[in-house]
């Protein structure tokens, strides 16, 4: 059978989800009898509530017939299906609903991937061209920096903190245009991130107020060890700590061992991996509204109260390439990027 089925009950309960239906969203029949099929399918709670409608409309004689339909893979991305439903009665046995997810054919997946390349062509070519502007304007306030004139200072130092975010964007555009071959080593990702960091901390943007409004903390077990690129790790990294610092004065990275929650994942994970290191970027601002945690990985997405560029785009890329697993919690503001865990080098 081409189509996915699936067979369940009023009460809630699943007699049969096929092998297609577990190809098409990526989890397994298993996994959604355990963890809740409108969570893993329909993480949008806009989407879940249609879903719920629709199940309860098919319980009340209204099936869905040819219904062009979303449901969500667990990689994180929309599948676009054709949803048709009927309720299936048999005498002596409860009712029951058959529902069959078709997939659409997308003959726009062509132009579509064309239009990624350019992007990624055009983004490479802003960068550049941003980059070099950006390094006139820094080199002049470093000049006004030097005057002896406490205003004047003060007002080259806000020039260069902007100057430093505006790098950092061009970095993200630049490694979005451009392809990247990882080179894995097993190394200490506590150790990793404290070199991060104390390259990060003399950039902070600092008022002329209050020179330690940004604070950025690193902590956790240095043992542990995970096979990265230690340049997809930085950039990673830098992308989650400059979201969270566009949060919060105050930003915290805890390296630890962790089990993956039991809950649907952004997972791009391998089967069979027997342990996790966990890497927990927070901050103390507001956490990431619901309704908008399926498209903070998407290009230019709101999270929170600021506009997002692609940086989470980045993150979403390199968990891929390093089949990791990405979550946001929902208690609390931070993001949790899992890797597994390796032994260190004999």
């Amino acid at each position: 059978m081409s189509e996915g089925l699936v067979v369940a009950t009023t009460t809630g309960e699943f007699l049969r989800i096929n092998a297609r239906m577990e190809a098409l969203c990526g989890w397994s029949a298993e996994e959604l009898r355990r963890l809740g099929w409108f969570d893993c399918l329909y993480p949008n709670p806009e989407d879940r509530a249609r879903a719920v409608a629709s199940a309860r409309g098919a319980f009340q004689g209204q099936p869905a017939a040819g219904v062009p339909w979303r449901i969500w893979h667990r990689s994180g991305r929309p599948v676009e299906v054709v949803l048709r439903s009927r309720i299936l009665a048999l005498e002596g046995q409860p009712a029951c609903i058959v529902a069959l997810f078709s997939e659409q054919a997308t003959p726009a997946v062509a132009p579509a991937q064309e239009r990624f390349e350019d992007l990624r062509r055009l983004a490479g070519a802003v960068a550049h061209d941003v980059n070099n502007l950006a390094a006139a304007i820094q080199g002049h306030a470093e000049l006004l920096s030097m005057e002896p004139y406490p205003s004047v200072k003060d007002r080259a130092r806000t020039i260069l903190g902007t100057v430093l975010r505006a790098q950092t964007l061009t970095r993200q555009l630049s490694s979005f245009g451009r392809e990247q071959t990882l080179r894995r080593v097993t190394v200490s990702l506590l150790t990793l991130a404290e070199g991060i960091a104390a390259e990060q901390r003399p950039a902070a943007p600092k008022g002329a107020d209050d020179p330690d409004r940004f604070r950025l903390e690193v902590s956790g077990d240095r043992s542990l060890m995970a096979d990265v690129d230690p340049v997809a790790f930085q950039q990673l990294l830098l992308a989650l700590i400059g979201y969270a610092r566009e949060r919060s004065g105050r930003v915290q990275v805890q390296v630890a061992a962790a089990a993956l929650p039991d809950r649907p994942l952004r997972s791009y994970a391998a089967a069979g991996v027997a342990a996790w290191v966990r890497v927990r970027v927070e901050d103390g601002g507001p956490g990431i509204p619901i309704m908008q945690r399926g498209r903070i990985f998407e290009p230019f997405q709101r999270g929170g109260s600021t506009l997002q560029g692609l940086g989470m785009v980045m993150v979403d890329r390199i968990a891929e390439q390093h089949r990791g697993v990405l979550d946001l919690p929902e208690a609390g503001s931070c993001v949790d990027f899992y890797l597994p865990a390796a032994r260190p080098a004999a």
